[in-house]
């Protein structure tokens, strides 16, 4: 893949945050704790102080009528939804509506645990394209069944920005999802994802141990996928027998890679290696 002029994404890539449902009634002991806590400060510890005791009161009432409504409300809402909060599923629930004109937010999550592989999903409504928009001018790709599946990189184009054309409410999750720190004019961003296929960690492996080399990983696997969008299996075989295999310490993961390249199977090698 040719890399031309670099844009930058607009905003530090950040992990991406998802609402737990019953954000707010976990919340609220906290609220009691810390309203302890700060009653058994020194200066409020057996105070006379005639000014400290109705603030004390006051903090304590507040705690009481905050827990008393998250209670409620984590009673009345749906799957255990809070009120303001759409559940998706997974025990997860994210900030109803969406990005811009969107009338609802669709998120990509994913886990990895041990040895088994990562996945990615999509979780919530269909994606949508919004159509273009400032910083968001490329084209959108479809699968075979019509579905938005990738998405071309424009000049000028920030992530973000990509995101929200598609109602994503973690977008910037793009550019990890896709093993680049920049994103380049004539890119193609993949947008969906099979939660089939092992999820190959860009900056290191979550088993990697200290002193892992993290630079000459991070270019082992986005030379592994300028081979695979060229299409060039044999490249792809070359730089794992080389360099990367040596490198990939997770044994899911290193199965699933060898299996594709042997079976030279391009449509599970472009999601591993984006």
């Amino acid at each position: 893949m040719e890399r031309k002029a670099k844009v930058t994404s607009a905003i530090v890539m950040g992990a991406s945050i998802f609402v737990v449902a019953g954000l707010v009634s976990v919340a609220a002991p906290a609220v009691a704790d810390t309203v302890s806590a700060v009653a058994s400060w020194p200066m409020f510890a057996g105070s006379d102080n005639a000014q400290v005791a109705p603030v004390h009161a006051a903090a304590q009432k507040v705690a009481a009528e905050t827990i008393a409504a998250s209670e409620k409300t984590a009673d009345e809402a749906p799957d255990g939804a809070p009120e303001g909060y759409v559940h998706l599923g997974d025990g997860l629930s994210v900030p109803a509506g969406g990005p811009g004109d969107c009338t609802a937010t669709s998120w990509l999550g994913g886990a990895r645990s041990g040895d088994e592989s990562a996945y990615v999903k999509m979780l919530g409504p269909e994606l949508v394209d919004m159509g273009p928009g400032e910083f968001a001018q490329g084209t959108v790709g479809l699968d075979a069944e019509g579905r938005i599946a990738t998405y071309t990189v424009a000049p000028g184009d920030v992530i973000t920005a990509i995101g929200d054309r598609f109602c994503l409410g973690n977008g910037l999750t793009l550019d990890t999802l896709n093993h680049t720190r920049m994103i380049h004019p004539g890119d193609v961003l993949l947008v969906r994802f099979d939660s089939g296929i092992a999820d190959i960690p860009y900056f290191a492996p979550n088993d990697a141990p200290a002193g892992f080399q993290q630079a000459p990983y991070e270019a082992a696997i986005e030379a592994m996928g300028e081979a695979s969008t060229a299409g060039n299996v044999d490249r792809m075989r070359a730089i794992w027998a080389n360099t990367l295999s040596a490198m990939t310490t997770n044994v899911s993961d290193r199965e699933a890679i060898e299996s594709a390249l042997a079976a030279g199977d391009l449509r599970v090698l472009r999601q591993m290696f984006p």
